[in-house]
């Protein structure tokens, strides 16, 4: 669950400078997406 987090911040923080600070909201949007359902855990694998 821990790379989950960390795989989902990355992709959230990517989302954020794309979207807001270079206005690429059409890339920046899908990996915000991409970031929190990683974070929430719905795309998982067997990390132990």
């Amino acid at each position: 669950m821990k790379t989950n987090r960390v795989i989902g911040l990355i992709f959230l923080t990517n989302a954020v400078v794309l979207g807001i600070a270079t206005k690429l909201w059409y890339v920046g949007l899908p990996m915000g997406i991409i970031g929190f359902f990683y974070l929430i855990g719905v795309i998982s694998d067997n990390d132990k």
